[in-house]
């Protein structure tokens, strides 16, 4: 307690997130392994690779619902104390694959493929502090809202729909990668 009788509280910080688990599976080959199949080995010089990553969530200061959206001046109320809510948890499963062959003594390809996100997991990482969700302010149920909707009708609903669907509050989603490396 400080000398004005207000009692003092800790708070997490923006990017405190308490867990995160990571964890990786690589399984190689070498030369002149893995199983021969007429003659030739497929899985010979192949690399595999698998990286889980599962995370907790962010904090945030959960608010009354406001027009987050448009370019209206905002009034923000906190109805809670500073980041006492969090984001979901996030996970990913990312996997590159890879293949060396030996051209020369001085040369080595290695084609590959990685999918970032293999399972299209879409992970929230931001959130309207409103209603606690990425895709809705909580504003058109608000008696501003209400007025608004009623005032310009279903065309404002439909860009104030729109502009609350925003894609940064969502993590990356699969990505599949093609690519090449040169060792000489």
């Amino acid at each position: 307690k400080n000398a004005s009788g207000i009692p003092k509280t800790t708070n997490p910080l923006d990017y405190d997130q308490r867990h995160s688990i990571i964890g990786n599976v690589h399984i190689s080959s070498g030369q002149g392994e893995g199983p021969e199949i007429g003659g030739f080995k497929p899985f010979e010089n192949v690399s595999i690779n698998t990286l889980f990553q599962l995370s907790s969530g962010t904090p945030y200061t959960p608010m009354l619902p406001y027009d987050a959206v448009t370019a209206i001046s905002v009034d923000q109320n906190p109805i809670g104390g500073i980041n006492t809510a969090n984001l979901p948890w996030q996970s990913t499963v990312d996997i590159k694959i890879e293949k060396s062959f030996t051209v020369s003594e001085k040369y080595k390809i290695v084609p590959y493929f990685w999918v970032r996100n293999l399972l299209d997991k879409e992970n929230v990482v931001a959130v309207y502090e409103g209603t606690g969700e990425a895709n809705t302010t909580g504003f058109l149920n608000t008696t501003a809202g209400e007025q608004n909707i009623t005032a310009d009708g279903q065309d404002y609903l439909d860009r104030y729909s729109l502009l609350e669907n925003n894609p940064k509050n969502y993590g990356t989603p699969r990505m599949i990668y093609f690519g090449l490396r040169v060792s000489f």
